[in-house]
Order: C-alpha cells, then sequence, then structure tokens
C-alpha cells in the first residue's frame, strides 16, 4: 500500500535534537525512522550561536534522509514552552452556503476572526485549538463538518509562546533549507500523546517536562490546557554535580543519570562505572552516584511542590512526568509522598519510540493530523512519489531476500 503522506517532527532542546518521521496507517502512527543527536548554539532554550546550531542540525538531517534513502526538507516545528499563554474567544459565523451545510472554510473564517481580535506584541501565536461548537446553540464536542446550521459559534483557545525563541528555531530551520510545515507547541503536542484531552473532565492533570535547564508544568482540566509555568531548573542541577564531582564526561553522566540513577542504596558498592583516563581509573559505584546526585535531585523535588502546592490544595490532581533523564528509581515514589498525589511516568507504547523524551515530537504528529480537514492540499516532508517507489522497490528486488530486510531492522543504527 502506497503512503499517502509522510511527516517529519523536529524537537531543538539545549543538548540535543529529535527528529522523527512517520506516516499514518489506518489511524495509526507508524514510525520509519528515529535520529537524535548533539546540537551546539542552544542554551537555555535560545539559540546563541546560529551557525553552530545550522551545522549540528544539518548533521542529523542529512543522517535520517540517508538511511530513509530520501531527503527530507520539510518538519513540523516544536516550539518550547517559554511564556505561553492561553486567550480564549467564543466567534459567531453565519452560515452562507446554498445548502446550509458547514464546511471547512465556516470553521477556518471563525478561527482567523479570533485571531484578527487579539493582539500580543511579544509573543507569537503558536496552536489554535476549537474547543466547542455550538450548531444552532446546540453544542458540538466534534468538529460539526456537513450539519445544516443559520449559525455556528466556535470556542478558541489561542496558544501563544516566546515570539524571539519561535523566530529563532524557524530562522535555523530555514537557513539549512528546510521548510516549515506547521510549527506546535511543546506541552500541547504532549497532551495530545498523552490522550490528555479525553479525559473525565472534572480530572486535573499537571504535566512535568524534566529538561536540562529548565522544566515545565501545564495544567489540563475540563480536557483544556488551563496554563503552562516554567522554572529555570532541571537535570543540570544534578548532572553538573555528577561531572564536576567524578571527572567524566557530562555524556557518560547523562548515560548514568538515565540507566542506574536511583533515590536509594546509597551504601551500594556495586560499579556502575569504570574507565582508565591517563593513566588514572575512575570507578564510580552505585552509592557513589546516588549522593553525588541527591543534593540537586532533592532541590529540584523542593522547585516542583512549590510550584505546584497552590493548585494541589485545590483538589485532587493526577501528575505525569516525562522528558530526558526522568526514568530514576525512586523519583515517582517520592514525588508521591511530597505532594501526596498519584505520579507517573510517562512512558509513549508507539513502536519505534518508547522514550519518555519523546512524547512530544510524538505528540506533534497528532495535532497536525487532527486538522487535517482543514488543509487544502496532502503535504509531506519528502517527495512522496520518490518515496513510494523506493519503498515498492525494496519489496521486488530479487538480491533483498527477508533475512537481510530482518537484519537491517534490528541491527542497523
Amino acid at each position: 500500500m502506497a503512503s499517502q503522506q509522510v511527516l517529519s517532527a523536529l524537537e531543538i532542546a539545549d543538548n540535543r535534537a529529535i527528529l522523527v518521521t512517520g506516516e499514518f496507517l489506518n489511524s495509526r502512527l507508524n514510525i520509519l525512522r528515529v535520529d537524535q543527536g548533539e546540537i551546539e548554539g542552544v542554551k537555555n532554550g535560545f539559540v546563541t550561536k546560529q551557525q553552530a546550531a545550522c551545522i549540528s542540525l544539518q548533521r542529523i538531517i542529512n543522517n535520517s534522509s540517508n538511511h530513509l534513502g530520501i531527503a527530507i526538507n520539510k518538519v513540523i516545528l516544536m516550539i518550547p514552552d517559554f511564556a505561553v499563554k492561553k486567550v480564549s474567544k467564543r466567534v459567531t459565523v453565519q452560515i452562507k452556503n446554498s445548502d446550509r451545510r458547514i464546511r471547512a472554510k465556516d470553521i477556518n473564517l471563525a478561527i482567523k476572526e479570533a485571531i484578527r481580535s487579539v493582539n500580543e506584541s511579544n509573543l507569537e501565536l503558536v496552536n489554535v485549538v476549537t474547543h466547542r461548537f455550538f450548531v444552532n446553540e446546540v453544542p458540538f464536542y466534534q468538529t460539526p463538518l456537513n450539519e445544516i446550521a443559520d449559525i455556528m459559534a466556535v470556542d478558541v483557545d489561542l496558544l501563544f509562546a516566546d515570539r524571539k525563541v519561535t523566530h529563532q528555531y524557524v530562522a535555523i530551520c530555514e537557513k539549512i533549507g528546510l521548510k516549515i510545515i506547521d510549527i506546535c507547541l511543546s506541552c500541547y503536542a504532549s497532551g495530545k500523546e498523552m490522550a490528555l484531552f479525553q479525559q473525565p473532565e472534572e480530572l486535573r492533570i499537571i504535566t512535568i517536562n524534566l529538561q536540562k535547564k529548565y522544566t515545565s508544568f501545564s495544567l489540563f482540566a475540563a480536557n483544556r490546557l488551563t496554563s503552562v509555568k516554567t522554572i529555570g531548573s532541571g537535570y543540570g542541577l544534578w548532572l553538573d554535580d555528577i561531572v564536576e564531582s567524578t571527572g567524566i564526561s557530562e555524556d557518560i553522566a547523562l548515560k548514568l543519570c538515565k540507566e542506574s540513577l536511583s533515590i536509594e542504596d546509597f551504601d551500594d558498592q556495586s560499579t556502575v562505572w569504570y574507565q582508565q583516563d591517563n593513566e588514572k581509573p575512575i570507578s564510580i559505584s552505585q552509592g557513589l552516584l546516588n549522593n553525588i546526585a541527591i543534593n540537586g535531585l532533592e532541590k529540584w523535588i523542593k522547585d516542583v511542590v512549590s510550584l505546584c502546592r497552590p493548585i494541589a490544595d485545590k483538589g485532587q490532581v493526577v501528575y505525569y512526568l516525562y522528558g530526558e533523564a526522568c526514568d530514576i528509581k525512586g523519583i515517582t515514589t517520592l514525588l508521591k509522598q511530597e505532594l501526596q498525589a498519584t505520579v507517573n511516568l510517562y512512558i509513549p507504547k508507539t513502536i519505534g519510540a518508547r522514550k519518555s523524551v519523546m512524547t512530544a515530537v510524538l505528540g506533534a504528529f497528532y495535532v497536525y493530523n487532527d486538522l487535517r480537514y482543514m488543509h487544502d492540499s496532502i503535504v509531506s516532508s519528502v517527495d512522496l512519489d520518490a518515496f513510494n517507489r523506493i519503498v515498492s522497490e525494496s519489496y521486488v528486488r530479487p538480491d533483498r531476500k527477508i533475512t537481510q530486510r530482518i537484519k537491517t531492522l534490528f541491527f542497523e543504527k
């Protein structure tokens, strides 16, 4: 079966960028390629050295394109959760079609009217969310396409983010020849991936996005993204302590944070890392690693509790922790104790991208797909005809046996 659309979503952070390419098959997201790598020239979410960032990003794009066998030239770009502001509007339009049936153009007209009514000089509009429709004053929570109506009202949430950051990210993409299919706010995309917009209306949810130099908190209530806050501390609090105390590289320290760090076993002498460096061995035990990191971890947890406490005091809240280096043994238990609430570590279930750090970038596919009825034409991140020819040829070439394809699937980096 030929692909109808192939999309690539790109997320840029302080120390790395993630590029995921996929397609929808019978409403199911099929991952074709995942690439991530270090990115230079980005600090605290801002682009500080454009040329360095462009070179790093180009390397990741080229690597993914080479493995797919076709150039990626368009992406859905993720925008970080800085200075997020939500503005809600209700817009009413008259249905003037001869058959009185609602069309996508009528919804688009309502959205444009909502956008025109708001002016945020230092912010950039990133996502538009149609929360609820009223067709002849009857509420609809699904898009009322082809419903008969004289008047339609739409409740619209306009999600804004930091204009400077947004323009910086778009600029480095365009600098290397990448066209932007759409932009998507990280916290909104994460909510889509976690299906937080289909929960019981009385349930309040806070997502905690752990990044290196910051952590963002998003409150979801009544199936809507209500507010977003950011604090200037992340896993860098304990990552930097590990690097300084042991002398290992940041890459190795991050690997240990992901694979070995836990908030227990402080006397465990089993070795989790050993290396011979300039004739001086570096040996790190489980207990040593945990003891080095605990001060930074406890400070971060204190910051989390301080920000969330006023909301938690108003009623029951469920928390979802996601992001990079958050899979720490014991962290959800300690957060649960301090917050006195349910805390879940979110891991996506999509085959090929089952890592917490992939949460937001996977959600971008669903955000874009939900608005497909608004698109005049199908846009792909690659030359779709060429891609389908490559896929077709890969199945008919006599020299490419099934065992070779299986080996490629499991052993290709």
